[in-house]
């Protein structure tokens, strides 16, 4: 007879960054899911699409923890959550997580905290844009204002 594969236990998160899209997270969660084929690996996809990552930290954050939240209620087996963010979305990860936790329990939506990594993530803020030398200043800091609107600003 044929084995059921257990119920999934670990819970990963993938976070893409600025302007980026889940597949480009594609090849880590392919990595991932080798190495743990029960594991759920999980590519975020709320703030993909056309400026979804340029209305702000506080927004992007907020989706990403609704997202998150809604994965762990369709799989009541997992109890470990681990979350990957690139760029923004370690930025996005760090403040879904602080929307997600229970500081009398220490869970992370009610699982446990495994690993949180981030990749080329801006954790001290960004200086300015564009190329020095090439742009003049305000020009850069009214286009990175403009198109990255108050995602730049938080």
């Amino acid at each position: 007879t044929r084995q059921q594969a257990p119920p999934p236990r670990d819970l990963y998160v993938l976070v893409h960054g600025l302007g980026g899209a889940p597949g480009d997270l594609a090849y880590l969660r392919r990595c991932l899911q080798k190495r743990d084929p029960t594991a759920i690996v999980h590519l975020a996809v709320c703030n993909s699409g056309p400026l979804k990552t340029f209305d702000g930290i506080r927004q992007g954050g907020s989706r990403l923890a609704s997202e998150i939240a809604e994965v762990i209620e369709r799989h009541p087996s997992l109890k470990r959550i681990s979350v990957i963010g690139n760029s923004l979305g370690g930025i996005y990860a760090r403040y879904a997580i602080k929307l997600l936790y229970t500081p009398s329990s220490g869970k992370v939506g009610g699982l446990t905290a495994q690993d949180f990594l981030t990749t080329a993530t801006p954790h001290l803020g960004v200086g300015s844009y564009g190329y020095v030398g090439l742009i003049p200043e305000a020009l850069q800091k009214f286009g990175a204002q403009t198109i990255t609107g108050q995602t730049i600003r938080e």
